[in-house]
């Protein structure tokens, strides 16, 4: 082995590790399942300095390999990798339909504001 992978193989570790924290506790402030697509996974590792060379191979084996991620990640595959939650979480698809049906309270009928435009113009022209 090489001392330039074994640089390689420590840092990229250290840097999935600090951003799945990172990713896990800002979901848990939002109080949302913690997913993220894969490869914006990959990318932030990558941006991180000495990661470039960071790929989904790398990341399964990383998996797999060290205790500190596999017990960080929940599910992975080529998609999304979704993290070990801290129990509290609701799906961010709930979310969204909850999210939905409230802005849609909020709306309100155009008939009636259509209506209510047409009477102030009305009463300005008299």
């Amino acid at each position: 082995m090489l001392i330039r992978e074994l640089h390689e193989s420590t840092d990229g570790d250290a840097n999935l590790i600090t951003i799945l924290q990172f990713l896990r506790n800002r979901s848990h402030n939002k109080k949302i399942t913690p997913t993220i697509s894969t490869q914006s996974l990959i990318n932030m590792v990558k941006n991180q300095g000495g990661s470039e060379w960071f790929t989904y191979d790398n990341l399964v084996a990383a998996q797999s390999a060290n205790p500190a991620i596999s017990g960080l990640i929940k599910s992975l595959d080529n998609e999304k990798v979704t993290l070990t939650g801290f129990g509290d979480e609701i799906d961010a698809s709930e979310v969204d339909k909850a999210q939905a049906s409230k802005n849609q309270a909020k709306m309100p009928d155009p008939q009636k504001t259509v209506k209510a435009m047409a009477k102030r113009a009305a009463s300005n022209r008299s």
